[in-house]
């Protein structure tokens, strides 16, 4: 439906144009006679268009055009009626950017001929807007997955420093600095509320508890008072990679450390949580990014390591590798194997395993011995991170490559850790996919008891413990579909059960399964359905 202003000063005229464009069921007629009443409803109404003569008492049809004009309404296509075959007044209609000029006197005919041509413009200028809207509902529904896919990106190093920063600005991320460290938050299983749910300290209770804070945690990390720019990313359900971007010179320790030290008690304050960090070194440019990545990983692994000096919820790179930590191989091995497990990524893992056994066995040191134990470290520090995980299975497949090592069997060193490998990747698919399908279930269960409601995922994602990228995520790899398509897919099935009773309008079937607007409702059936609302009817 399309609102249309009349502005004519003759009564019968006004009263006429009223009639004849009253028989397009597309248009709701509003008519007054002077340029002052136009003014009051265009201040207070919305128009899609206007039938405006240019002679009025007062002021002139061409003083409202240039008030539509300077209150930025040129959205209001208006048609110029005049009966003055003046061409200056043609010249200023032109120049005010008029959808049609028409002298006067006007037939019926003429009138419905542009009315017709009027009604056509609308719909374009509708279905564009609404292209445009859909657009943008795309790309917001989309922007949490872009946003981790960047980071992905980034420590991947597939793409140039400028592609990356050109993805971050169309994402509404400024990544653009002089310096740039990782600091990974992970909570801690530890945590004092860890007894609170079902079953005492039992995998449900917890499980339930580190949905429930998930996302206040990440608004407590998104809203803290940072001395430097810091944009923070889910790396997975439960831990947080943040990527802090610094503008001058590096900040003193004993600073740094006390503000990490606020966000730890804040965090901890407010959800009864307690979180371990881990904190890479700076690095200059994005590209380097990912070094600054495995750092922190390395650290993460070691924050709650109460043998070494310094130990804390915060602890550095630089303080992991000067209290004691020497022995451990190169911190890019620890990152690099969280990273590749985190990833799924069995053939790095297999690679990195072989490699460093066949040399450090060539040289017959005592290296691989250190690298085994490193590697188990980080195998059950990862497995950790999942209630349900089969911990035991795994724990006592860490037991028989430690009596390898009482053994000295060094020739059984390798398979044993690619069959480790093996059962640990396996577990961390089974337990994303059960929480996964269970996830999906409940997001089902939500849009099917209220799909003529708006929804909001960020909303949705709240109320299930998760964050949004992670709920559209799961969704779309366990449906392929989005779930914006899935709640259109929902009203649209239920839209085609109450377009099959006669008595009801199209209209009312929209409104009752959630759509206000006919023609947005018309074009969401068609673009679902490959056929409008009445031919479907027809049918």
């Amino acid at each position: 439906m399309f609102n249309l202003l009349i502005v004519e000063d003759e009564k019968i005229i006004r009263e006429g144009f009223a009639r004849v464009i009253d028989e397009f069921e597309d248009f709701q007629v509003t008519a007054v006679r002077s340029g002052e009443e136009a003014l009051e409803l265009l201040e207070t109404g919305s128009f899609d268009a206007m039938l405006l003569d240019i002679k009025l008492p007062g002021m002139s049809g061409l003083d409202v055009l240039d008030y539509v004009r300077d209150q930025g309404l040129q959205d209001v296509l208006t048609i110029i009626v005049s009966g003055f075959n003046d061409f200056d007044y043609a010249r200023r209609a032109v120049d005010m950017h008029v959808f049609e000029y028409i002298l006067k006197p006007v037939t019926p005919s003429r009138i419905r001929e542009i009315v017709e041509k009027l009604r056509e413009a609308l719909k374009a200028h509708k279905q564009q807007e609404l292209n445009v809207q859909l657009m943008e509902e795309k790309i917001d529904r989309a922007r949490p997955i872009l946003k981790q896919s960047l980071f992905g990106d980034i420590l991947s190093e597939s793409q140039t420093e400028e592609e990356l920063l050109e993805r971050a600005k169309f994402l509404d991320t400024d990544l653009q600095a002089d310096r740039y460290r990782v600091i990974l938050v992970k909570p801690e299983k530890g945590s004092p509320r860890e007894g609170e749910g079902e079953g005492g300290g039992g995998g449900g209770g917890w499980e339930f508890f580190r949905q429930a804070t998930n996302q206040k945690i990440y608004e407590i990390i998104v809203e803290f008072p940072w001395l430097e720019p810091v944009e923070a990313f889910f790396l997975t359900t439960y831990s947080f990679a943040l990527i802090q971007m610094g503008k001058s010179g590096e900040s003193t320790c004993p600073e740094d450390y006390a503000l990490l030290k606020k966000l730890f008690y804040k965090i901890h304050r407010e959800t009864g949580i307690a979180v371990l960090m881990g904190i890479g070194n700076w690095v200059e440019t994005l590209s380097e990014v990912r070094e600054s990545y495995k750092q922190a990983s390395f650290a993460l692994v070691h924050s709650s390591d109460t043998s070494t000096a310094g130990s804390g919820p915060c602890r550095y790179y630089r303080e992991a590798i000067k209290s004691g930590l020497e022995t451990v191989p190169d911190f890019k091995e620890s990152g690099e194997i969280s990273f590749a497990l985190i990833n799924l990524d069995g053939d790095s893992l297999k690679r990195m395993i072989s490699e460093k056994l066949a040399r450090s066995l060539s040289e017959n040191s005592l290296e691989p011995i250190s690298f085994i134990v490193m590697y188990l470290h980080v195998v059950l520090s990862v497995v950790g991170e999942y209630a349900h995980f089969d911990a035991e299975g795994v724990r006592k497949r860490v037991a028989e490559i430690c009596l390898l090592i009482n053994q000295h069997a060094a020739f059984a060193y390798p398979e044993a850790l690619y069959t480790l490998t093996d059962q640990v990747l396996d577990g961390i698919r089974k337990e994303r996919s059960l929480m996964n399908n269970d996830l999906v279930q409940k997001v089902k269960k939500y849009i099917y008891a209220q799909y003529d409601q708006d929804i909001c995922i960020s909303g949705l994602a709240q109320e299930l413990g998760y964050s949004p990228n992670h709920v559209g995520a799961a969704f779309k790899k366990e449906t392929g579909q989005t779930i914006h398509d899935f709640w259109h897919t929902v009203r649209i099935e239920k839209a085609k059960t109450l377009l099959k009773k006669k008595n009801l309008l199209i209209s009312e079937a929209a409104v009752k399964v959630g759509y206000n607007d006919q023609y947005y409702f018309s074009n969401v059936f068609k673009r679902y359905t490959g056929v409008s609302p009445k031919t479907y009817r027809n049918s």
